[in-house]
């Protein structure tokens, strides 16, 4: 999936979006007056710019330093082992020679300098 990181015309289901949510959540946990919709359009032009900036910034920067860790696991068993952390899968044509995982990311780290 491709970064989004939206703007004032382009603002659904964008990093723009997620920080407006994140700053509705905070200013309700920290405020005791209500954020309203005064300044709606400023914040919606303001987190864009944040999103487009950071997304330009990895993008200029990461240059294949961003490791995902996965945590699978085996679902079917046919010609496989496994171990300290590595598995091995033998295949071949067999109608039920088949196997099949399901995973998620367990753990994702941005390298910094």
């Amino acid at each position: 999936m491709a970064l989004k990181a939206g703007s004032v015309d382009d603002f659904n289901d964008s990093m723009a979006e997620a920080i407006e949510t994140a700053f509705q959540t905070l200013w309700a946990a920290n405020k005791s007056i209500p954020l309203g919709n005064a300044g709606e359009i400023d914040r919606q032009i303001l987190f864009s710019a944040i999103a487009q900036g950071v997304v330009t910034y990895l993008r200029d920067n990461l240059n294949g330093s961003l490791d995902i860790n996965v945590n699978v696991t085996q679902d079917s068993s046919n010609n496989v082992t496994s171990g300290n952390g590595t598995v091995s899968v033998t295949q071949n044509s067999g109608a039920g020679n088949r196997v099949t995982a399901s995973g998620q990311a367990t753990n994702v780290v941005l390298n910094t300098e």
